[in-house]
């Protein structure tokens, strides 16, 4: 896989806060084929806290149900804990049609899930998604597989670059644990 063409990924590296990698992810997805992304990951750290973060584009709707939802009744997340290759969803349909079914309620049709696990428990997954189906979206999804994961990869580690500066910052410490970056 040849590096050349992929700008956005000088974009990813050199964000400073998550609103920029928000932004520079979108870019990123949006090169790749995809309409939406979100991403997810969890960061301990040695004072046994826990920092998350979430970043996503994808419908108002969506994301509501997404909050609401039990995290781990969501078979992405119970997948992305214990796996390190990509899941693609449509691999998931036959297991979990109603989760797959509600995805599709909100213009998620298909997509690629890619975990990445890093020191110390530190995990994030990067969610691709497409806002249709079929053999030329699963086409699309495999051709632009190795940039995607890539992408997983430079997210997860700009994320904890960014959440380590913040740590570091002015932020009250009972803002910094709990706060979902959106």
């Amino acid at each position: 896989m040849s590096l050349q063409g992929i700008y956005w990924l000088r974009t990813i590296q050199i964000s400073a806060s998550l609103a920029e990698l928000k932004r520079s992810v979108e870019l990123a997805a949006e090169e790749l084929g995809f309409q939406y992304f979100f991403c997810r990951g969890r960061f301990p750290n040695s004072s046994a806290t826990v920092n998350e973060f979430h970043l996503k584009n994808c419908p108002e709707e969506w994301q509501g149900d997404a909050v609401r939802s039990d995290v781990t009744s969501d078979p992405l997340y119970r997948r992305a804990l214990r796996e390190v290759t990509p899941i693609f969803w449509r691999d998931l349909a036959p297991y979990e049609p109603a989760w797959i079914a509600h995805a599709r309620k909100f213009g998620l049709a298909t997509g690629v899930t890619l975990p990445v696990h890093g020191p110390g428990s530190r995990w994030s997954s990067l969610s691709l998604v497409k806002n249709r189906c079929g053999a030329g979206a699963e086409h699309d999804i495999k051709v632009a597989l190795g940039k995607c994961h890539l992408l997983a990869v430079f997210v997860h580690d700009v994320a904890e670059l960014i959440r380590k500066n913040l740590i570091g910052s002015s932020i009250p410490a009972g803002q910094r644990r709990s706060e979902s970056w959106d």
